[in-house]
């Protein structure tokens, strides 16, 4: 939010990068990002505060390789792509950041003054605040318009905003990197939503509930990525 002090009067302006979600038939509403947290707003965190991610502290992370998605390599963390090859600087603007345990999540959203969203909050996004699902994915029934999966990505992670958004105006909520969300305000128990580049197109649907419950804190995966919401 950007704060304008007027004498007697304090004005809000809402903040552009965020959308509000208004839950059919009732009174609820909050806002949410319309791009997952890109590498270049994760790194101004970074610098900001100095903070240390799970995996530069375990000293090693997951990449894809022949032996899985997520086979442990030293020296990897939020700074490389899925295979474990150093992303360039001037990709950092258009590419979600990923391999992000729920306690650097829950860091970038303090400092930002917003929070991670719970799986229901997700839902209710995705599925452009009904409580029952619009369409198979967030947006659209035809999965190349709103998502990147195996089919369309060519198993890489593509840049935040290129598909059509929902008619919230949110991109990206299937397909492409999952995201973190919690089972509930206060649990801190991790729910992978949204499905990703490497899978099918039915790991993508917004109703799929193909994730196990992480209470794994420091857990992350080259293909997990996060955005935030505010009340």
């Amino acid at each position: 939010m950007i704060q304008f002090l007027i004498p007697f009067l304090l004005l809000w302006i809402a903040d552009d990068s965020m959308v509000l979600v208004k839950v059919e038939g009732g009174t609820r509403s909050f806002y949410m990002d319309k791009h997952e947290v890109t590498m270049a707003e994760f790194e101004k965190f970074v610098l900001a505060t100095g903070h240390k991610t799970s995996c530069e502290i375990k000293g090693e992370c997951g990449i894809l390789s022949g032996k899985g998605e997520n086979d442990p390599m030293p020296n990897i963390n939020w700074r490389h792509d899925p295979t474990g090859k150093k992303i360039l600087k001037e990709r950092y603007k258009e590419l979600p950041v990923t391999r992000v345990s729920l306690v650097d999540a829950k860091a970038y959203a303090k400092w930002k003054g917003k929070r991670i969203p719970t799986m229901e909050e997700w839902l209710l996004a995705a599925n452009e605040g009904s409580k029952t699902p619009k369409y198979k994915y967030s947006g659209s029934n035809i999965p190349k318009q709103v998502g990147w999966y195996d089919a369309n990505s060519y198993e890489q992670i593509k840049p935040v905003g290129l598909l059509k958004p929902n008619s919230l105006g949110i991109y990206d909520l299937s397909g492409n990197v999952e995201e973190i969300t919690l089972l509930s305000k206060k649990e801190d128990v991790l729910i992978r939503k949204g499905g990703y580049s490497l899978a099918d197109k039915e790991n993508m649907e917004v109703n799929d509930d193909y994730s196990m419950r992480i209470k794994t804190v420091g857990f992350s995966m080259p293909y997990l990525g996060f955005r935030c919401v505010k009340d």
